[in-house]
C-alpha cells in the first residue's frame, strides 16, 4: 500500500503542480463550481485506479488499454509504469542496499555525467540548478547504473529517460526501472546505447520506410533537401521523445510507450511527420527545415499527437517485413 500513496517527495518541486489547478480556480468564485466538479470526478477517476491497482493481475486488456490512453494521474505515474513492466512493489531492501553500494562507488563514467545532468531539462523546476536535489539524484543513478553495465557505461541521452523517471519515484526505483527496460526483451533499450547502435539504426530505418509509404511526398522532399533522419529523429528515440517536446506529450507518450513498447514511438514519429507535412514542404533548404521542425516540436498540440498516434495502425507484419530489409542489407 505504502507505494500506492502519493509520498511527501512526490508533492515536492519534482511535481507537475496538478493541484495548483484547483488553487486558481477556488480562488475565483465563478470557477469555484467547476473546481469542486473537477475535483469529484478526479477523486472518481483515482478510486478506479486504486481499484486496478489492487487487482491487477485481473485487469482486462481492454480496461487496461482505456485507462492508460486517457492518461495515467499523477500520483499513480510511477506505480503504474513499474507494473506494466512486470516490476512489483517498491521499497524492497536488498535492492536498496544493492543500489545505494553502487552510487559510493567510482566510475570511469563520473566526469562526463556531471558534465551532462545540467543539460538535462535545464527549464524544469527539479534539474535546472546546480546541485539541485534533481541533479545529484540524477547523477546517482547514472553512475550506478555504468558501474553495472560496464559493457555500455554512460551514453548521452540516458539522462533524459532516467530524468522523467526520477520525477515519479526514487532513485532506487529508478534505477531498477531504467535496469528493466534497458534489458527486457519488450524495450531492450541498451541497443541504442550499444556499440554501432543497433536499435538507433533499425529505428531510423524503420521511420524512412514508413514515411515513404505513408507521406511519400514528404519523404522526396526530405532527400531532395539532405534532411536525413538521423539528423532530426535520433534524439526522438534516444530519449523517448523526452527532448525539445512540450513535457506534457512526453509524459503521455511514455505512458503508452511502457503499454505498446516501442511500436509506439514509430506511431509518434509518423503521425507528427505527417502531421507537420503542408509546413515541412515549404522548407527550401537543410539550414531551414532543422529549425522549423524544431519549433514545431515544441508548439505540438499534446492531445492531437496522442489522439493521431493512437488511431494510427502499424501492423505487427510491416514492421516484420521492414526488419527482414534492414537486417537483409546490413547482413
Amino acid at each position: 500500500m505504502k507505494e500506492l500513496l502519493l509520498s511527501e517527495q512526490a508533492l515536492d518541486e519534482r511535481s507537475i503542480h496538478l493541484f495548483s489547478f484547483f488553487g486558481e480556480l477556488a480562488n475565483d468564485d465563478e470557477g469555484c463550481d467547476d473546481a469542486h466538479q473537477f475535483e469529484e470526478m478526479l477523486c472518481s477517476s483515482l478510486h478506479d485506479w486504486f481499484t486496478m491497482l489492487h487487482d491487477w493481475e485481473h485487469v482486462s486488456v481492454p480496461l487496461l488499454h482505456g485507462r492508460i490512453r486517457s492518461g495515467i494521474p499523477e500520483g499513480l505515474r510511477g506505480t503504474i509504469w513499474r507494473r506494466m513492466i512486470g516490476m512489483g512493489s517498491s521499497g524492497d531492501v536488498r535492492e536498496k542496499q544493492y543500489f545505494e553500494g553502487l552510487v559510493r562507488g567510482c566510475s570511469e563514467w563520473d566526469s562526463r555525467i556531471l558534465r551532462d545532468v545540467h543539460r538535462t531539462f535545464p527549464r524544469h523546476e527539479y534539474f535546472k540548478d546546480r546541485d539541485s536535489m534533481g541533479q545529484r539524484s540524477l547523477f546517482k543513478v547514472l553512475r550506478a547504473y555504468s558501474l553495472e553495465d560496464q559493457d555500455i557505461g554512460y551514453c548521452q541521452g540516458m539522462g533524459f529517460v532516467c530524468g522523467i523517471l526520477l520525477l515519479y519515484m526514487d532513485e532506487s526505483d529508478a534505477f531498477y526501472t531504467f535496469r528493466a527496460l534497458m534489458n527486457s526483451k519488450t524495450f531492450f533499450l541498451r541497443g541504442i546505447f550499444m556499440e554501432g547502435l543497433p536499435t538507433l539504426n533499425f529505428n531510423l530505418f524503420v521511420l524512412d520506410r514508413l514515411v515513404e509509404e505513408h507521406y511519400p511526398c514528404l519523404s522526396a522532399h526530405l532527400v531532395q533537401i539532405g534532411a536525413r533522419s538521423s539528423m532530426y529523429a535520433s534524439q526522438w528515440f534516444i530519449s523517448l521523445f523526452s527532448y525539445n517536446f512540450p513535457f506534457q506529450a512526453s509524459l503521455r507518450i511514455l505512458d503508452c510507450y511502457f503499454l505498446e513498447g516501442p511500436k509506439f514511438l514509430f506511431k509518434v514519429a509518423l503521425f507528427f511527420l505527417g502531421s507537420c507535412q503542408t509546413t515541412l514542404l515549404s522548407t527550401q533548404n537543410l539550414e531551414e527545415f532543422l529549425p522549423t521542425l524544431k519549433e514545431l516540436q515544441s508548439k505540438t498540440d499534446t492531445n492531437a499527437l496522442l489522439h493521431g498516434a493512437l488511431n494510427l495502425h502499424i501492423s505487427a507484419e510491416t514492421l516484420q517485413t521492414f526488419e527482414t530489409l534492414f537486417y537483409n542489407s546490413h547482413s
